[in-house]
């Protein structure tokens, strides 16, 4: 029982359509479409949100870091003077906001009560009075409004 030789294909047959049924209708390209360019739109739209969330945080990451700063500038004179923590805790408001010369974006300011979480309880420990704290703020030559951006509390 020997096996038969396969039949060589025309050139008609190599090369004919499908038979029909097989192909894609316009309307079910319509629909994928449809369906790519909605998911396309969707990912657009949230790319500026995306991006303005990315500057917050890298904003919010620099305050951080020159919070920090200030805060040891103040306790290294303090150990040296004698008495700058102390002051800043009587403070009852907040001194007025000066620009940082490394990032002119930003500027900080001292002062013994909260300017971030005013809204809280007073149970709140965030709104103890009395403890120092170093304030970053956005520069009002950056941005008028000078949203605070963090607040540090350091004894």
């Amino acid at each position: 029982m020997g096996r038969r030789p396969a039949r060589p294909l025309s050139a008609r047959a190599a090369f004919s359509l499908p038979p029909c049924g097989s192909a894609l209708s316009l309307l079910e390209v319509l629909v994928a479409m449809t369906i790519l360019l909605a998911g396309v739109v969707t990912v657009v739209g949230w790319l500026p949100t995306t991006l303005r969330q990315n500057e917050r945080s890298a904003d919010t990451t620099t305050a951080v870091y020159l919070a920090q700063m200030k805060a040891e500038e103040i306790r290294r004179d303090d150990s040296f003077f004698g008495g700058l923590v102390s002051a800043i805790e009587a403070m009852t408001t907040e001194t007025p906001p000066a620009t940082f010369p490394l990032d002119t974006r930003f500027a900080y300011s001292f002062s013994g009560e909260t300017a971030l979480y005013t809204d809280l309880s007073p149970a709140d420990p965030r709104r103890e009075s009395g403890v120092a704290r170093v304030i970053i703020r956005y520069d009002r030559s950056f941005r008028p409004s000078g949203d605070v951006l963090y607040e540090l509390r350091f004894k």
